[in-house]
Parts: C-alpha cells; sequence; structure tokens
C-alpha cells in the first residue's frame, strides 16, 4: 500500500472529523477513545490489505472530532455577535492597513477583543470620522454592534476611537515604510495595485478597479496567496540554491517565515509556506515529494494548527486551484497543442486552476466569470515580473525618494499596460454570468466528475513536470 495514498486517506477523515464534530458536537469523549482504539487494534492486524484504509480514515476521522472539540474548549463562551444591537466599549489591536473609503469613512478592522474585561472571540470592522489608528496599535472602541458581512461579522459605525498603545511590531514598521516608498514612487491606482500583489494590500484599490479585475476573474492578483510566495521562493532557489546550497535553503526558509509573518499568516499564505517548506526540504535531501501527498500533509498540518480553516474560503480556494493543477492539468493539456511550449503548459495549469475553483465560487456569490481563464492566461505570466519591478522600486522609495519618481516608469508603464488589457477584457460582452449559482448537489457532481477525470489521466500516466514547476516554485537543484 502506497505510503501517499494513506496520507491521502487521513487528510480526508481528518476533514470529515472536523465537519461533523462542527455540526453534530463532540461530547462523547470515552467513545471517540473507544472507537479510536479498536481502530489502532484492526489497523494493526490488516495493515498489509487494502482495508487499513478504512482503518486511516477512521482514525483520522475520531483525532479530527477530538481536535474540533479542543478547539472549541479554548475559545471563549462569548463572541462580539452577542453583543450587537447594543452600544459597547470594545479594546482590540488594528490588523491590516487601514483605509478612507468612498463616503470619507475611516475604516480597520480589529481583533484579540475584550468587552468589559472579558476577552471575546471574532473580528470586529470600525469605521470613524477620525484616522488616528493604525496597523498594530491598541485601541478602544465605543459604539453600537451591529451585524455586518464580509471578513467580520459585527461591525461599529461612527465609533469614538481612543489609541492605548502606539507600539507597531518591526514587520508592520517595515511593512509600513515600503508601502510609502511604493507610494513615493508610483502614482495611483498603480501603487496600490503593486502592493496588493506583492503584501496583498488591496483595500486603497478603487472601488471601480475592484469590481472589474472580480469581474474577469483577477481578484486572486491582489490577495496575498500562495502563488506570491511561489515567485519569492523560486527567485531564491535560482539565486543561491545551485552554488550555496545550505544558505539558499536556510535563506529562503527565513524568508517564508517573514513572508507569512508579513501578511497575517492567512490560511491559504500558512497553506503556501507549509507546502513551499516540505518541497524546499524534500529537494535538498534528494526526494521526490509527490504533489499530491504534499496537499494533503497541507490539510492535515494546518487543520491541526486551527480547524476553523476548514470554513475559510481562502483556504477552501487555495487548496481546490492546487488540486486542480495537479489532477487537471494533464487533462486540459491533452486538448492543448504541443507547438505553444511553455505557453500553452502555462495556459493549462491556469484553466486546470479556474475549472477547480469556478463551481464553489458560483454557488458562494452567485456570479461567474467567463472570460476569466483567457484573462488568467493572458496576465499571470506578467505577475513575476511586475513583483520584481515592485520590489525594487519599493526600495528605492525607502532610501531615495527624491529619485524614486523619475526611476520608476518600468514599473508604471507595465502597470498600466495590464490595467488597459484588464479593463478591455471587462467591456466584453457578457464577460460574466450574474445570478449563476448551481445547486449544491450540481456542484458536488460536477466535483466528483473532476475528480474522475484526475484520476483516469493519473493512471494513464499523464503528467507535466513544468504545472509541477509552477506549483512548487522549486526544481530539483540537488546535484550530490
Amino acid at each position: 500500500m502506497r505510503r501517499s495514498t494513506q496520507i491521502l486517506a487521513a487528510a480526508i477523515g481528518l476533514m470529515c472529523g472536523i465537519v461533523f464534530a462542527k455540526h453534530y458536537g463532540a461530547d462523547f469523549d470515552w467513545l471517540l477513545w473507544a472507537w479510536f482504539l479498536v481502530a489502532l487494534v484492526a489497523g494493526y492486524v490488516l495493515r498489509k490489505t487494502p482495508l487499513v484504509l478504512v482503518i486511516i480514515f477512521l482514525v483520522a476521522c475520531v483525532l479530527g472530532i477530538v481536535r474540533q472539540g479542543l478547539y472549541e474548549s479554548s475559545q471563549p463562551a462569548t463572541t462580539i455577535d452577542d453583543a450587537q444591537y447594543a452600544k459597547a466599549v470594545v479594546t482590540g489591536t488594528v490588523v491590516g492597513e487601514p483605509f478612507w473609503d468612498d463616503k470619507r469613512n475611516y475604516v480597520f478592522y480589529m481583533n484579540d477583543l475584550t468587552l468589559e474585561g472579558e476577552r471575546i472571540a471574532g473580528d470586529l470592522r470600525v469605521k470613524s470620522l477620525l484616522g488616528n489608528a493604525r496597523e498594530g496599535y491598541r485601541v478602544q472602541v465605543q459604539g453600537k454592534v451591529m451585524p455586518s458581512l464580509g471578513k467580520a461579522s459585527s461591525a461599529m459605525s461612527y465609533a469614538k476611537v481612543t489609541v492605548l498603545s502606539m507600539q507597531q511590531s518591526m514587520l508592520v514598521q517595515a511593512k509600513s515604510e515600503f508601502s510609502k516608498g511604493v507610494r513615493r514612487a508610483l502614482p495611483e491606482p498603480a501603487a496600490s495595485f503593486v502592493l496588493g500583489i506583492l503584501i496583498g494590500a488591496r483595500s486603497t484599490l478603487p472601488k471601480e478597479l475592484q469590481n472589474m479585475m472580480a469581474l474577469i476573474g483577477l481578484s486572486h492578483l491582489v490577495a496575498v496567496s500562495g502563488y506570491n510566495l511561489t515567485i519569492i521562493t523560486l527567485g531564491m532557489q535560482r539565486l543561491l540554491g545551485k552554488r550555496w546550497q545550505w544558505a539558499g535553503l536556510m535563506a529562503t526558509l527565513w524568508l517564508i517565515v517573514g513572508f507569512v509573518v508579513l501578511t497575517g499568516a492567512s490560511a491559504s499564505i500558512v497553506r503556501a509556506g507549509i507546502m513551499s517548506t516540505l518541497f524546499l526540504l524534500a529537494t535538498y535531501y534528494g526526494r521526490k515529494l509527490d504533489v499530491l501527498t504534499c496537499l494533503a500533509l497541507g490539510v492535515i498540518v494546518t487543520l491541526n494548527w486551527s480547524p476553523s480553516y476548514i470554513t475559510d474560503l481562502g483556504w477552501q480556494l487555495s487548496f481546490l486551484a492546487l488540486g486542480g493543477v495537479v489532477l487537471l492539468t494533464p487533462v486540459v493539456q491533452t486538448f492543448i497543442p504541443k507547438r505553444f511550449g511553455v505557453i500553452g503548459e502555462i495556459a493549462a495549469v491556469s484553466i486546470a486552476a479556474q475549472l477547480a475553483t469556478m463551481p464553489l465560487i458560483a454557488f458562494t456569490f452567485g456570479n461567474l466569470s467567463v472570460v476569466a481563464p483567457l484573462a488568467n492566461v493572458l496576465v499571470l505570466p506578467l505577475v513575476p515580473l511586475l513583483m520584481f519591478v515592485g520590489f525594487v522600486v519599493g526600495v528605492v522609495g525607502m532610501l531615495l525618494p527624491t529619485a524614486a519618481f523619475a526611476l520608476s516608469w518600468p514599473a508604471a508603464w507595465l502597470v498600466a499596460g495590464l490595467l488597459d488589457a484588464m479593463r478591455y477584457l471587462g467591456g466584453l460582452p457578457r464577460a460574466s454570468m450574474q445570478n449563476a449559482a448551481p445547486q449544491l448537489l450540481a456542484v458536488l457532481g460536477f466535483y466528483a466528475l473532476l475528480c474522475l477525470l484526475g484520476v483516469f489521466a493519473r493512471r494513464r500516466g499523464l503528467g507535466s513536470a513544468t504545472a509541477n514547476a509552477i506549483i512548487t516554485g522549486m526544481k530539483e537543484h540537488n546535484t550530490r
């Protein structure tokens, strides 16, 4: 029995256990541990038979139920949602970059909340007329808590904001200085677009541009993701990996840790950091690690870190995109002529990721971008160049503010070209289908069909080295 198949069964079992516990609870510990011991004994007896996969699934399912129970018991009994429709005084830490909205309200998010001295769970979205809060500040807000949609389920409008502490971490300060450097060098919306690609700062993008990018399926460009980390990891490995392997490995690992922390450790970027680390270590020690196995390990590690990730849409889309690339790229490549070379392989990867994520996006938001595959094929190959140029512009803006604008014309020209291309695609007739939400059964059936196609392709020996390189962000460089 292949070890990769066992790891995949464990990942599926863990997810099923967490989902079960979220809906039905985990208040039967003695029964769970009894089933766990029985499953372990059965697993040892049946370890050389295919039935061991069922045992692994059941053991992982029990562990998922227990992990979800432990997570729920560690969370505060009260949430910010319990204070809705009442005036409250809430203390918390500002997370992310605050911004002025189109109605000139100063908007920011808070976590690590306390209410009347008691720690509470959840995030709070705050609107105020005074822009005195910065990322990392500890603040106190007073106002009426109301329901909200989006990242935070509760919001406070026209709040009175009092800054309790202005102390920021070194990473937040470095991020702030880099953002200032980019804004010194580039005009808007180019500066916000570059910052969105590099560090996920999308809040200052004009609403019109955000809507247009959502229309053509390119919102992920300005949301920090595994793709950003892939580019950084690949660049470091090509710069240092072949000539100075140990230093290249250490430098890249520290870069991964810094990037994950700097961007807020979202579910998708934690997954990408874990995946990149696994592949780095595997290639350094001369082992080939199957991408699907790495995907399953990423599921196991991230859900054990925080079971709440399983309901995070970004986490779900991140794994669906990666799974789609692994399973569906070979299928898509059979329909693309080989004469297109690397461009054809990049197109296959993009289309495979879109096929895997479109049903969930349509089910969640009710809209489906028709031109998303074409937009991704045209734009994604230029993103690594834009990231490099944007990083240089930011550093120059930090160190040489007076010369930054004069030296930033390559980045400004590239961003202008990308924005023009996106506007053209967004202006195409029927670029998006509105109110296209499918039924849940149809979504599940579509994913079952995609899985069957992927399994069939893998058993037929179809594959793509280029797809794997794009997924992992690195090539094998160990020559020992």
